[in-house]
């Protein structure tokens, strides 16, 4: 199994695969030792010492997910109220956070709008002038 960035591979594994990655993680660096392994996954290679120790001290228990972020939000936009705004989004895709606030009545604020049209992947990415500047010479060399 190849594995290459570490950040990477969180993104892409559920909660439940981060264990496996660890031991996996562990298990390379006990062989080929903590340097060659934190480069090969592109880690710090003191979070390849801290994950060795608390498997040598705990056994399996060291490497299970330690994060202490909030299981639940209670003030997070309910899941309904945010398919609507992704709804209204895809409906008028020239409308910001602001104007589909004002003429859809929608009850979140703007920032929490805002940051749900962003999280859905609905917003456009800003060219920038150097961008738009190329892209007018790619069309008009095909004039020629």
């Amino acid at each position: 199994m190849e594995l290459s960035h570490y950040g990477n591979l969180m993104r892409l594994a559920g909660k439940g695969k981060y264990f496996s990655l660890r031991k996996l993680i562990v298990h390379e660096a006990v062989k080929n030792g903590v340097k060659p392994t934190a480069k090969k996954f592109r880690m710090s290679k003191n979070t390849v010492k801290l994950w060795m120790n608390r498997f040598k001290a705990e056994g399996n228990d060291g490497l299970l997910d330690r994060r202490n972020g909030p299981n639940h939000i209670p003030h997070k936009t309910p899941k309904d109220q945010e398919e609507e705004i992704v709804a209204i989004r895809k409906q008028a895709s020239c409308y910001g956070a602001m104007r589909m606030k004002y003429f859809f009545d929608v009850k979140a604020s703007q920032g929490a709008i805002q940051r749900i049209i962003k999280d859905h992947g609905l917003t456009k990415k800003i060219r920038r002038k150097y961008q738009k500047k190329n892209d007018l010479r790619a069309i008009k060399e095909k004039y020629k």
